[in-house]
């Protein structure tokens, strides 16, 4: 009798062991996937999967569906020039449903191209299949390494500098004057509702300042100065501004 109690207690155990071994199999994966999703194991923050690959993750809901926003490398830059507008254009871009643009200036291609390409795309906002990833810096336009940087990123990535109409984005017309509202304090027109807020917003305050009184004289030379430098920018966009 004590041979039979010894073995059936050994048989009891080691089954009941592959028992719970089979239950926790079954039951880790999806623990673990909780765990991943909770605590932000794909590094959502800067765009990349649980390896580190640097690619993009797709976001993934409780029942593991994945979306389909993911960080994109941008299609469209700013580039210039310095206090040329370019703050006021990318505040009134992401008004539109089809722009997703970064706020700040990253200075990608003339600060931090040592970083690399995936660090640069965890900068950007998720997008959409069909939305325009943009981001802004007039510094761009003024240094000597940008353009071929750019060029190696991608070819057909458009470039914005203002001078007078960008929208060739190929955007439907959907901005209007419904989005602003004349600010008298500020002396120019601010947003009604920007992205992410239901409150007014203008630009800072280094916009919209006073311009001085220049002399006639001072800004015939100015003119004649630029003339054949403006001949030339006409040339290379391909298109006469008309300005004198």
């Amino acid at each position: 009798p004590l041979v039979i109690i010894c073995f059936s207690l050994v048989y009891l155990l080691t089954g009941g062991c592959e028992s719970e071994l089979a239950e926790n199999s079954e039951i880790k994966p999806s623990a673990r996937d909780f765990l991943a999703r909770a605590s932000g194991w794909r590094q959502e923050g800067n765009g990349s999967d649980a390896l580190g690959s640097g690619h993009p993750a797709p976001e993934t809901n409780s029942s593991g569906k994945e979306w389909t926003a993911a960080r994109r490398l941008p299609q469209a830059l700013i580039i210039g020039v310095k206090k040329g507008g370019t703050r006021a254009l990318l505040e009134f871009l992401r008004l539109h449903p089809d722009i997703r643009a970064l706020g700040s200036e990253p200075h990608f291609f003339d600060r931090h191209y040592a970083r690399g390409l995936d660090w640069y795309r965890s900068m950007m906002p998720k997008a959409l299949d069909g939305q325009i990833v943009m981001e802004k810096t007039p510094r761009y336009f003024v240094t000597v390494d940008t353009p071929a940087r750019v060029h190696a990123m991608s070819q057909d990535v458009k470039l914005i500098v203002v001078v007078r109409d960008p929208d060739f984005l190929g955007l439907q017309r959907i901005v209007t004057d419904k989005h602003f509202y004349f600010n008298k304090t500020k002396g120019f027109p601010c947003l009604k509702k920007p992205e992410g807020s239901s409150k007014p917003h203008c630009l800072g305050k280094t916009k919209g300042r006073t311009h001085v009184s220049i002399d006639p004289e001072v800004i015939r030379k100015l003119r004649d100065f630029y003339k054949p430098h403006n001949q030339r920018f006409y040339q290379l966009a391909g298109q006469n501004f008309g300005w004198h």
